[in-house]
């Protein structure tokens, strides 16, 4: 399991076309799946980040500032990148549709899921995000 998602998700970052035609078949569980391990390894790791940021401000109480910031980040970036990613791929499969697109909403969503993959891989990293922001 591990191993065909770190193989999907290196091939993704160096060979995407190769890829995303290998993956056109891929049923929506295994796209959700693929999708929710890396989405919560991004979260994860955005909390994290959080944490040590706040840990270097000068004269926060560790008890009252550091444990609530990265569980506020962690529920922020997993509930908001959740919903934004819903919008986004009904809002893109719209105008695919309009531009004559028939293949279903699923093969949007796989097209947006997969097409996330630098960003959940290296968003979390500050200033390096913005290279994979959508």
């Amino acid at each position: 399991m591990i191993d065909a998602l770190v193989t999907k998700a290196k091939g993704f970052l160096l060979a995407p076309v190769e890829t995303f035609q290998q993956s056109k078949a891929d049923e929506p569980s295994a796209v959700f799946t693929y999708y929710g391990i890396l989405f919560l390894f991004h979260a994860i790791l955005s909390a994290i980040g959080a944490m040590v940021v706040v840990r270097m401000v000068p004269g926060h109480d560790p008890i009252q500032s550091v444990l609530p910031v990265p569980v506020s980040v962690f529920l922020a970036t997993f509930v908001c990148l959740f919903i934004f990613t819903l919008i986004l791929a009904a809002w893109i499969h719209l105008w695919v549709y309009i531009v004559g697109g028939r293949k279903g909403i699923m093969q949007t969503v796989k097209a947006i899921l997969y097409g996330n993959t630098p960003f959940l891989l290296f968003g979390w990293i500050p200033f390096l995000s913005l290279i994979f922001i959508r």
